[in-house]
């Protein structure tokens, strides 16, 4: 049987030519064992849902090629509406050309850059380049000898910078590689002297199989990570990891690194700097009577539509305004505000905030949190989240309200209105504890894309030294 984390490690291959299979290929090659019925869980997300999906997408499309020929517009132009939608909804906001083109924002260049794929501005600044790591999160990474990480396809949330006083630890990626297709083209690219190569899945499975390239060879003694920090399954958009799931794919494969703290290598979004989280409420009151905002872009979500219109319902039912900023279901501009880091303004209007923000994950998945929460927090407002219920071992106890915890929208949104002055000061109590007390702040620190290069390199550097054997203490 497969384990959750699905993953056949196997001694080093060498192969003789490029692996490029087609997309029958790989549905068909799915060797997935039905463990729904004895564990379920995780293991059973991460294999029989994809499974289906990808037999869905077989019958919808023509053979051979995912059918996500509406997302070609995203190579060439996105929606922004305000400042703070933008960072909201990642990479994945996706639109087609009936959209107003006026509103496309210059930032959003940084999309066009392989294709899309978490190529944008750090979230929110790499904490490294103002000393804003937590101080007592110890950089203490054992490295013995030379360790040469190569990243194979663009993703933006890896940087050289966590390297920085890291010795015996190189990281090749964007900015010394090219990608102008999101993924190194080339399957005899030179990798002889690279020990880790990162892999992110969504990459190689987007409009497959014209991206799906890895490399010809694998040199002995080369460990190489299938990363994901999209949801293993979308099937609104097809970016997603469903590759993960493949056998054929993942054979050659030594590890994992995605959101999920059963991956070998957790990579939890890197949440906010102490300084940020810190920052006093708005003055709410001063910027009128709303309750609530809401922010997203990427209108491809049929669950997440289906949910939000639920929420505007719900809010207009008791005569309250839900203030949308974003591309999906706008109904007003934000506040054109400045943070005092220039790079914040991507991501964080504080601004525009109200008491609270609603906060739809484009997908509830399990472990799947990424920045949005991070985002409301740093804005003053109270998160309304609706996503992974994992999103409580991450934020301070208390600073979010969990939408699933509500038997009903109805019940939700009168909470809301109905929220006392002691309610409010519960829901801020953890701004003045010492952070230490965040709950999971600290692990998602630990555990965040910023330092996953240089626990990499510890990986490899201890199984060079210990017969090949991988080490994975940071998997649950």
């Amino acid at each position: 049987m497969i384990s959750s984390r699905v993953v056949a490690a196997t001694t080093a291959t060498l192969l003789l030519s490029p692996i490029v299979a087609s997309w029958p290929e790989i549905v068909d090659a799915l060797v997935l064992d039905d463990v729904c019925g004895k564990t379920g869980g995780d293991a059973c997300h991460l294999q029989l849902m994809q499974l289906r999906a990808a037999r869905e997408v077989r019958e919808k499309g023509p053979a051979g090629k995912m059918p996500v020929d509406s997302l070609d517009s995203r190579a060439r132009a996105k929606v922004s509406y305000g400042h703070s939608d933008v960072g909201q909804d990642e990479h994945d906001d996706v639109y087609d050309d009936s959209h107003n083109e006026e509103h496309i924002s210059k930032d959003e260049n940084l999309e066009t850059q392989g294709l899309g794929f978490s190529s944008h501005e750090h979230f929110p600044d790499w904490p490294l380049a103002a000393g804003e790591f937590p101080a007592d999160i110890p950089w203490d990474f054992e490295i013995n000898q030379p360790i040469k990480i190569l990243l194979w396809t663009d993703w933006g949330f890896l940087t050289s910078k966590s390297t920085y006083n890291t010795p015996n630890c190189e990281f090749m990626g964007n900015g010394q590689v090219t990608y102008d297709t999101g993924v190194i083209p080339d399957p005899n690219y030179d990798i002889s002297d690279v020990d880790v190569i990162i892999f992110h899945m969504s990459n190689l499975g987007y409009k497959y199989p014209d991206y799906y390239t890895l490399p010809a060879n694998k040199p002995e003694g080369q460990l190489w990570i299938a990363a994901c920090g999209e949801p293993y399954n979308r099937p609104d958009t097809e970016i997603d990891c469903r590759l993960l799931n493949d056998t054929k794919t993942m054979e050659r494969f030594d590890a994992t690194s995605t959101f999920s703290l059963t991956s070998d290598f957790p990579a939890i979004q890197d949440p906010i700097v102490e300084k940020m989280m810190r920052m006093e409420v708005p003055d709410f009151a001063s910027r009128g009577p709303e309750l609530a905002t809401m922010v997203f872009s990427d209108c491809l979500g049929k669950t997440r539509n289906a949910w939000a219109e639920k929420v505007i319902a719900a809010f207009a039912a008791k005569g309250q305004d839900l203030l949308s900023y974003g591309g999906c279901y706008h109904t007003a501009t934000e506040t054109k505000c400045e943070n005092e880091k220039h790079s914040y303004n991507r991501w964080i209007n504080r601004c525009s905030s109200r008491p609270f923000k609603i906060v739809p994950e484009n997908i509830v998945e399990p472990w799947y949190v990424t920045e949005k929460v991070w985002d409301a927090l740093a804005e003053g407002a109270i998160p309304v989240y609706w996503g992974a219920p994992e999103v409580k071992l991450w934020v301070p106890e208390g600073s979010i309200i969990y939408a699933d915890d509500f038997p009903s929208l109805d019940a939700l949104v009168d909470k809301l209105i109905s929220f006392s002055a002691a309610d409010f000061a519960a829901a801020y109590a953890w701004k003045s504890k010492p952070a230490s007390e965040w709950t999971g702040w600290h692990k998602a620190w630990r555990l965040s894309h910023y330092t996953l290069i240089p626990r990499l390199c510890e990986a490899a550097s201890k199984a060079k030294s210990n017969g090949g054997k991988l080490l994975t203490p940071d998997k649950e």
